[in-house]
């Protein structure tokens, strides 16, 4: 019904919103997965992939357009309008560019980058631990929807980056010895998110 996608598409914004403010304030990851381009919005690392100003620019344009997502995509879940986001904002991009960010965004993100089919499928990883993944992923997202709207001081914020690093710890449990290996390499060179 339209009062039902509203509320959805209502919900979705506001989830996206508490993330960006949210890793705006401390770069550690929440758990929600966010999109490559919206780690490239991010000034120091507009500085690390050394963005002209017009591919700047045309980021932000790409960005500012997701607002016109059409309701019933947005409601088909979180990872739709953030892909076609990504995939708007790579041809942007050098190669170098966008390998770059992809290390960056899976280093800001951790291991909830797990949930992504890029990720999953350069780490070639089975059908069972996919599902481990994504079950997983979905139980800390319901309680991260009800723990964000009680967000009130910076305790509140503690408690969920604390279930995010046990979160994050499981979803790392489910990789074998290879597969953290070569998910440590995918992440490239360090990089310091500014707070």
């Amino acid at each position: 019904s339209p009062k039902t996608e509203m509320r959805i598409s209502f919900t979705s914004i506001l989830i996206l919103l508490a993330a960006s403010l949210l890793a705006q304030q401390n770069p550690m990851p929440m758990g929600m997965l966010n999109g490559k381009a919206s780690v490239a919005m991010r000034g120091e690392v507009k500085g690390e992939l050394q963005l002209t100003p017009e591919q700047q620019t045309r980021s932000q344009r790409e960005v500012d357009a997701i607002g016109s997502v059409p309701v019933a995509e947005s409601a088909s879940g979180m990872l739709g309008p953030l892909e076609r986001l990504d995939a708007n904002i790579k041809p942007i991009l050098s190669d170098d560019q966008w390998k770059r960010l992809t290390e960056l965004w899976i280093q800001f993100e951790g291991p909830f980058v797990l949930q992504s089919p890029e990720i999953a499928d350069a780490l070639k990883l089975d059908d069972e631990v996919r599902k481990k993944i994504s079950d997983t992923s979905m139980k800390y997202t319901a309680w991260w929807r009800k723990e964000i709207a009680k967000v009130r001081k910076s305790a509140d914020l503690g408690r969920i980056r604390g279930e995010a690093r046990k979160v994050s710890g499981k979803l790392l449990g489910f990789l074998n010895k290879a597969q953290r290996e070569q998910f440590s390499k995918m992440e490239g060179q360090k990089f310091r998110f500014q707070t």
